[in-house]
Formats: C-alpha cells, structure tokens, sequence
C-alpha cells in the first residue's frame, strides 16, 4: 500500500504531520519496515496512521484492538516518562495568551523536549506496527 499526502488529507491528518510527511516522503511511500523506521526517526505518528487503516470495522478492528492491547506497555512507559514535562508545560502554556509568541515558543520548546522521547517509543513500538500492518494485510514486506 502506498501511502501519500493526499491520502493523508482525504483522511484528515494533522496539518503539520502532512507536512512533515511530505518533507520526509516527497513522492509517498509504500509501507515496508524501511519506511516505518524512517517515519518513526522522522516523529511521525505512525500509531494515527495505523488506527485509520485497521479500525476500520470488521476484522480490522479486532486487529486494532490487539494491536492496543500489546502496546499498552509501552504506552504507560511513555505517558510515565513525558508526564513531569508535560504537566509543566501544560502550566507555562495556561498562563500565555493562546497563539502568542511567547505561547509559540514555549510550545516549541516542549515539542524539541519530548521529541527524542517520542522518537524513543515510536522505535520501540515499530516491530508490533509492522505486525500488525502485515495482519491486515496493508505491508509491503
């Protein structure tokens, strides 16, 4: 399955993961392990990715709810890790005037903070990901 930025769009990604997707993968890319590390490296939220594609309903969504299951670990581990961060700048972020330039900045600041922690967990997740593509029949490898 080839994935592109206009499928993307037709599935209402984030604006600025679309874009990010188009800097990491000009012309698409087909789902193989290859591209999910690059994407995982990337901080792609490849977990979004692969709710739109198997919870689809049907089998699909008995795939998806596996796949939930089997990564609530790691899940845990993340939100236990990123939560003193996150508490702290959700406080900082409270206290600005929404769309700011002091609440831009402190909200870039906490993306470049958790931003090895996201790249972390979506590494570690990355085997389980390319499983469960394959189950539903989405991977090119």
């Amino acid at each position: 399955m080839k994935i592109t930025k206009a499928f993307l769009e037709i599935k209402d990604a984030c604006a600025k993961q679309v874009v990010l997707f188009n800097k990491v993968f000009p012309k698409g890319t087909l789902l193989t392990k290859a591209a999910l590390k690059k994407a995982a490296k990337a901080c792609l939220n490849i977990n979004w990715l692969l709710y739109y594609l198997l919870d689809a309903g049907g089998s699909r969504r008995e795939i998806y709810s596996s796949f939930a299951r089997s990564i609530r670990k790691a899940d845990a581990e993340w939100g236990d890790k990123t939560r003193p961060m996150t508490l702290k700048y959700m406080r900082i972020l409270r206290s600005l005037e929404w769309g700011s330039a002091r609440y831009k900045r402190a909200l870039t600041q906490y993306r470049k903070v958790v931003r090895k922690d996201a790249i972390d967990y979506y590494l570690k997740i990355l085997p389980v990901v390319h499983r469960y593509l394959k189950k539903g029949g989405f991977t090119d490898d």
